[in-house]
């Protein structure tokens, strides 16, 4: 995850859903949004809470990691998850140099209209390594008996009315990238002073 090409100070607000998770170093990535947007830039994002609580995603990968017997996913790994600790999160923040950091969680209702939807859902958003394991396991990457196994699952969030309703956790950020006094450096390129001599 990276804000490469772009000049220091180029946007006014960086916005992110569900994507920030996926990088190695969640520091350095953080420093790489701040440094594009400009003093008093805002960040807003979307990331996942705890596994437990966000079956949304976390049910279709249980389901087929059960039944390619998958280890379980090793702590600090780049995934949906890696961003769910509220308190991490704002100190990575805060760490790559935003300020006024927010992590607010809620519970958002997402809905499909039915079990296979959500199969269509959790296929959507699988890594290629997924479909990989499941060829070298069943012969195909749609093998029913994979798939079949998240459509089982998904079933206990099944409505009278037939639709699928599974309420998960999520976490929204708000920082701020601080904001530069008129006389202590340069507005349009926070990393670089007003007047290089004043460097020490």
């Amino acid at each position: 995850m990276e804000a490469q090409g772009f000049a220091p100070g180029s946007f006014d607000v960086v916005l992110s859903r569900w994507g920030l998770m996926f990088a190695v170093d969640h520091v350095a990535a953080f420093a790489g949004l701040r440094r594009v947007l400009r003093p008093g830039g805002a960040l807003a994002a979307a990331v996942w809470g705890p596994a437990p609580d966000a079956p949304v995603m976390a049910l279709g990968f249980a389901a087929l990691s059960g039944v390619l017997d998958l280890p379980p996913v090793a702590p600090g790994t780049p995934g949906p998850f890696s961003m769910s600790d509220p308190a991490v999160l704002a100190s990575e923040l805060r760490a790559a140099g935003f300020s006024d950091v927010s992590v607010e969680g809620t519970r958002v209702p997402f809905t499909f209209h039915s079990a296979s939807e959500y199969v269509r859902f959790t296929r959507a958003v699988a890594p290629p390594l997924l479909f990989d394991r499941i060829r070298e396991r069943f012969g195909s990457p749609d093998a029913r008996e994979a798939w079949g196994a998240v459509e089982v699952a998904v079933g206990r969030f099944r409505t009278g009315a037939g639709d699928v309703r599974i309420p998960s956790a999520v976490l929204y950020v708000r920082a701020a990238n601080p904001a530069i006094p008129a006389n202590s450096g340069n507005a349009a390129n926070p990393e670089e002073p007003a007047n290089p001599g004043d460097v020490r």
